[in-house]
C-alpha cells in the first residue's frame, strides 16, 4: 500500500500517545463530580458505601437487603474509589468510568501497533473516545466502560497467546474474572464468542480445544466459582439461587420484540458513530476487501459482531449492553480512517468518506446558530452557556477551514468523521449532560428528608425505587416490604398509591400521619410518621 503519511518516529509515537490521553480527558473530564447521581448509578453507590460500612465485600446489599442481581465486581472498584478519595462524592464514583475509558483508549492505540500499524491503533483510539456511548457511559458510574475494557484486555490476550508467550493467557483469564464479577454470564458469553465464530468460519474445531482457550475460562470461572460458594456460605443455597433464578427477562408481543431489535440495531449504528459509518461505507469497496486480506481482522471483526449478534436476539437487549463491541468495532475503523487518510490506492472508499464528509462538515457549519438559540431558548433541559457559543464558532469555523483544504478529500474526511462529533461531544456533554442531571435536584430532595426525620432515627422505604435520590441520604436507610407491620413512632417514606393504601387499610391504635410531600423523578413521594394512638 502506497503511504502519504510518514514512517512512526520515538517523537510521532509519544506525541500520539499524548493526544490520546488528552482527548479523552478534553470528553470525559469536564463537570464530572458536578451534578446529582442518575440512571443507574444509585444503584452502584449504594452497595459500595455499604460495603465500605459493613466490611463485608462478599454479599452486596441495598439497605441492608441483599442485592445480588448483579456480581459485586463494580462495587468493588467503586468502594476502592471511595476509600481513596476518602469520601463518598460523585467525583470519585465516576472516575473509574474516565479512567476505564483512558485505559480502553490507550488499549487501543497498542493493540492496533502491534496487530496492524500504529497508525491504525491511533485512528482506533481516537473514533472509540470520540464515539457517543463512550461520551455517555464514560462518565458515569455504571458498568459499561470497566466491563468494555476488561473484555477487551481478555480477548485480545487470548489472541496474542494463542502463539506467544503463556502471560497472555494468564492475563486473559484474571481479565475474564474481572468481566464476569462485572457482569456475570454475560462476560463469559462475550469472551467465548469470538473463538467460536471464528472455528465456525474456519471449519476448525480443534482451535475450541486448545489450552490457550481453556485455561483462562478455567481460571475466570474458578475465581467466580469461589465466590459464589462464599455467598452461599453466608446467604444458604436456597436464597442465593433463588435469587439469581428469580431474575425476570422480560415479556412482551412479537410485534413489540421487533421494535426493540430495530431500536437496538439503529441505536447501535448511531452510538458507535463514527465507527459504524466508517464501516458501513467501505462495505463492497477494494479497501474493504484490503481489511480482509489481513490476518487480524477476522479475529477483530468476530469480536465486535459475536457479542453484538448474541444481543440482537436477546430479550430486553439495550443498546449499552453491546458497549463491550464497541473498542472492536474501533479497532476495525481505525484500519480503515488509515486506508482513507494515509492510502492512494483507494479512490472508491476515499470518494465515498468524501460525500459523506461534505454533508457531515454542513452540519458542524449549522451547529453556531443552533447554539445560540439554544442560549437564548432553552428547549426543556437543552441549555448552551458562553463556554458553548465560543466552542460551536471555533470548532465550526476549523471545520470550514478542512472542508477547504486545498480540496484534499482526507481533510474533509477529518473533519465530518474526527472534528464534527468532538464538536457535538463538547457543547453537549458539558453542558447538556450536567444540565440535564442538576434539574433532578435528588441531593436537595435528600437533603430535607435528612432534616425532616431526627437525628439517630432511621428511615424506612417501602419502596424499591429512587436509589439516586436515597443515595444521599445520611440517615440509615431501611426496606420494609410489609410496611404495615413497622412499629410505632418510625419514619416511612412511601409512593404516593402506597401512603393511600395504608391510610385507608390501617387499624387499630396505629396511624400514617403524612408529614413531608414531594415529587421525586418516579413520582410522588410522602414521608409520614408511623404514630400510635393513645
Amino acid at each position: 500500500m502506497s503511504d502519504r503519511c510518514p514512517p512512526p518516529t520515538r517523537r510521532i509515537l509519544t506525541l500520539a500517545t499524548l493526544v490520546v490521553v488528552l482527548l479523552v480527558l478534553v470528553q470525559l473530564l469536564p463537570d464530572l463530580g458536578h451534578g446529582d447521581l442518575f440512571r443507574e448509578e444509585g444503584r452502584r453507590v449504594i452497595p459500595a458505601r455499604e460495603m465500605l460500612a459493613s466490611g463485608d465485600w462478599i454479599v452486596p446489599t441495598i439497605w441492608r437487603t441483599p442485592y445480588l442481581t448483579k456480581p459485586p465486581g463494580f462495587y468493588w472498584i467503586l468502594a476502592t474509589s471511595f476509600q481513596l478519595a476518602g469520601s463518598v462524592t460523585e467525583f470519585a464514583a465516576r472516575l473509574p468510568s474516565l479512567l476505564a475509558s483512558l485505559a480502553t483508549a490507550l488499549g487501543l492505540l497498542w493493540v492496533g501497533a502491534r496487530l496492524f500499524t500504529w497508525r491504525a491503533g491511533f485512528f482506533a483510539a481516537i473514533l472509540f473516545t470520540l464515539s457517543v456511548e463512550v461520551l455517555k457511559k464514560g462518565r458515569l458510574a455504571e458498568i459499561e466502560a470497566p466491563l468494555a475494557l476488561f473484555v477487551f484486555v481478555s480477548v485480545c490476550a487470548w489472541w496474542l497467546g494463542r502463539r506467544g508467550s503463556w502471560w497472555w493467557t494468564i492475563l486473559s483469564g484474571l481479565s475474564l474474572a474481572m468481566a464476569l464479577f462485572l457482569k456475570g454470564p454475560a462476560g463469559l458469553l462475550l469472551f467465548i464468542g469470538p473463538p467460536l465464530a471464528l472455528a465456525l468460519r474456519d471449519r476448525s474445531p480443534r482451535e475450541l480445544l486448545s489450552l490457550r482457550l481453556w485455561l483462562p475460562l478455567f481460571v475466570a470461572v474458578s475465581l467466580a466459582g469461589v465466590w459464589v460458594a462464599l455467598v452461599i456460605g453466608q446467604l444458604g443455597y436456597e436464597q442465593t439461587v433463588g435469587t439469581w433464578t428469580g431474575e425476570k427477562l422480560g415479556k412482551g408481543t412479537f410485534v413489540g420484540y421487533l421494535e426493540q431489535r430495530g431500536k437496538y440495531v439503529l441505536g447501535t449504528l448511531f452510538a458507535f458513530y463514527p465507527a459504524t459509518f466508517l464501516l458501513l461505507l467501505a462495505i463492497g469497496t477494494p479497501a474493504w476487501k484490503r481489511l480482509n486480506g489481513s490476518p487480524n481482522t477476522p479475529f477483530a471483526f468476530w469480536a465486535a459482531a459475536s457479542g453484538w449478534l448474541f444481543f440482537l436476539f436477546f430479550p430486553g437487549a439495550q443498546v449499552r449492553y453491546a458497549y463491550p463491541m464497541l473498542p472492536f468495532a474501533a479497532l476495525l475503523g481505525g484500519v480503515l480512517f488509515e486506508e482513507a487518510f494515509c492510502a492512494v490506492q483507494a479512490p472508491v472508499f476515499i470518494a465515498r468518506l468524501s460525500r459523506t464528509s461534505r454533508v457531515l462538515g454542513g452540519l458542524a457549519l449549522a451547529l453556531p446558530p443552533a447554539a445560540v438559540i439554544g442560549y437564548f431558548v432553552p428547549l426543556g433541559e437543552v441549555t448552551v452557556n458562553e463556554w458553548g457559543l465560543i466552542l460551536g464558532a471555533l470548532f465550526a469555523a476549523l471545520s470550514y477551514f478542512l472542508l477547504r483544504r486545498g480540496g484534499e478529500a482526507r481533510w474533509r474526511i477529518v473533519g465530518g468523521f474526527v472534528l464534527l462529533p468532538l464538536l457535538v461531544g463538547q457543547i453537549l456533554s458539558s453542558q447538556v449532560g450536567a444540565a440535564t442531571i442538576r434539574r433532578h435536584q435528588r441531593a436537595h430532595l435528600a437533603h430535607e428528608l435528612d432534616e425532616t426525620v431526627p437525628p439517630g432515627e432511621p428511615l424506612h422505604v417501602g419502596f424499591w425505587l429512587n436509589f439516586c435520590a436515597l443515595s444521599y441520604v445520611e440517615h440509615e436507610v431501611r426496606y420494609v416490604p410489609h410496611f404495615d407491620e413497622l412499629a410505632p413512632d418510625s419514619w416511612l417514606l412511601l409512593t404516593d398509591q402506597q401512603f393511600a393504601e395504608a391510610a385507608r387499610t390501617a387499624e387499630g391504635p396505629v396511624v400514617f400521619e403524612e408529614v413531608l410531600r414531594r415529587m421525586f423523578w418516579a413520582g410522588e413521594r410522602v414521608l409520614v410518621r408511623v404514630r400510635r394512638v393513645p
